[in-house]
């Protein structure tokens, strides 16, 4: 696929690594900010950097988003992508909107949830991509037993279930489970701590005492992570796939 053109300004965002154990505290919640605020780690402006809450730097995102309308129609279309497996129509992202990708994100989660037809076409999106192949129509019954996971989660999820059970594939089945190190994310590790600010910020549900819940990012409520590691994620941009 073609690089979307308004994804150009992202690429130019992406920060180096923080030292030491305190700076690299810091990065963490830095990162963690930009991949909920532009869906992608960033080097932060002074304003945004301000301050070490996470939902102060998100804010702080926000309102550059709302003056800079090739950052912020970049977001939106990644979000887009990352939500439904495809580039958006013209009339499908409205111009001018300064929304953080977590908050498209919940958009088009609910989306997804009222249209079922547009949930099953990214189902099928995704399956090509990973593992070569057409859904089965038992992978989308499965599916749909996990509420509405957007299609970059998908990826995600069924990337790791390949993973665990190549070589033979058959039908998906078992608690689907996602990666920090998978290929198809942008992800930030957290701290375990920063897990119910995070799960407040992205309206997400409470977790229980599994993994489940430890995958912080909008439509992830009900995927394991895997190894238990608390992330944050955002999609990977087209041209970044490995595969």
């Amino acid at each position: 696929m073609k690089l979307l053109p308004a994804l150009l300004g992202l690429a130019l965002l992406v920060a180096g690594p923080a030292s030491g154990s305190a700076a690299s505290g810091e990065a963490d919640v830095t990162s963690a900010a930009a991949i909920i605020a532009l869906g992608r780690a960033a080097a932060p402006t002074p304003t945004a950097r301000a301050t070490g809450d996470i939902a102060a730097q998100v804010a702080a995102w926000k309102q550059q988003l709302s003056g800079d309308a090739q950052l912020a129609s970049a977001v939106a279309q990644q979000a887009f992508f990352d939500a439904f497996g495809r580039a958006p129509a013209a009339n499908e992202v409205p111009a001018n909107t300064a929304l953080t990708y977590a908050e498209w994100m919940q958009r088009h989660v609910q989306t997804l949830t009222e249209q079922p037809d547009k949930y099953e076409a990214a189902i099928r999106a995704a399956y090509p991509l990973v593992i070569h192949r057409d859904v089965y129509p038992e992978e989308i019954a499965y599916w749909k037993k996990y509420g509405t996971v957007p299609y970059y989660l998908l990826v995600a999820s069924i990337d790791d279930w390949a993973r665990r059970n190549q070589p033979g594939l058959m039908v998906t089945s078992g608690t689907p489970s996602v990666s920090v190190n998978c290929q198809y994310l942008a992800t930030q590790q957290v701290a375990p701590a920063a897990a119910a600010p995070l799960r407040e910020l992205l309206h997400l549900a409470t977790a229980s005492q599994s993994t489940a819940g430890r995958v912080l990012a909008v439509g992830g409520g009900a995927l394991e992570s895997d190894g238990g590691i608390y992330f944050v994620a955002a999609g990977q941009p087209v041209e970044a796939q490995r595969r």
